[in-house]
């Protein structure tokens, strides 16, 4: 596969919102009709002439998808990026929180060091 070939898939690949099972085959389906091609010298232009632009491919599969599977798989990459986003903000939390502990620690063992002594003689 040349350049050409992987910056259409790759562009395909960005231009698909989820990545459920249908979509896999979908993308799978158009890998196999380059690989048909089988042109070393073929350019992007001609894989659009040939197949279509990658906008319109991704337009005409969700044309034709059933929108109660999208909206569900939309739903769960939702889902998916929220808990992802809660998780990291909890990381983040504790991570200052420990950061905060550790740092009161050091300024404990800092002032128990005896840097001066002082010795009064009578």
């Amino acid at each position: 596969m040349n350049k050409e070939q992987k910056r259409y898939l790759k562009e395909i690949k960005a231009l698909l919102p989820v990545y459920g099972k249908y979509e896999k085959r979908f993308f799978h389906d158009i890998k196999d009709s380059i690989c048909e091609l089988d042109a070393e010298h073929i350019t992007y232009e001609m894989l659009c002439l040939e197949l279509g632009r990658p906008e319109d491919l991704i337009v005409n599969y969700y044309q034709e998808i059933d929108s109660t599977y999208l909206r569900k798989q939309l739903k769960r990459t939702r889902s998916i990026k929220a808990v992802v986003l809660i998780i990291m903000l909890l990381a983040v939390v504790i991570s200052l929180c420990r950061l905060g502990f550790l740092y009161s620690l050091y300024l404990d063992g800092k002032n128990a060091i005896i840097t001066h002594e002082l010795v009064v003689i009578e």
